[in-house]
């Protein structure tokens, strides 16, 4: 049943093709895209190296990004990590999360280290991505974060 859906869903991807994409995905029903979802990722699984960019825990992931973005945003780290509300604090969290994101972290751990659901999380990211100077900011500490690592793997 699948084999043929996904040769066509393959075909569409490769050509770009996003209304055949949506079409294809809209015939299903939820059981055949588990299965969908599963095939792909069984295929995807034997061409596809998982490697892990840090050795380092979440926790001390986000600590690292919390800290970056709340010198750049000018907030303390207790404050971005806090319920504040302000612009200053929130956005200094967002890019955080975005930059802990960024650096290979779930939603849901992101979530845990600052209390709050995956979800908010989810929104707080796409804030960061569709607002040019927090991306800006969150692209800054991200090459920051990344350029140690990057320079170890190199040598």
């Amino acid at each position: 049943m699948t084999e043929p859906l996904l040769a066509d869903l393959i075909r569409a991807v490769a050509v770009d093709a996003a209304d055949d994409v949506d079409q294809l995905l809209g015939a299903l029903d939820a059981q055949q895209l588990r299965v969908l979802v599963v095939e792909l990722a069984e295929q995807l699984a034997d061409h596809v190296t998982v490697s892990h960019e840090f050795d380092y825990s979440p926790d001390q992931i986000c600590s690292a990004a919390t800290r970056l973005a709340s010198g750049v945003f000018g907030v303390s780290v207790e404050a971005v990590r806090s319920r504040d509300r302000h612009r200053p604090v929130t956005d200094a969290r967002a890019v955080a999360q975005a930059v802990a994101r960024a650096c290979g972290l779930t939603l849901s751990a992101i979530g845990a280290f600052f209390g709050q659901h995956h979800a908010t999380v989810m929104y707080a990211i796409d804030k960061v991505a569709t607002t040019p100077r927090l991306a800006a900011a969150a692209a800054q500490i991200t090459d920051g974060l990344l350029a140690p690592q990057q320079a170890d793997q190199a040598a």
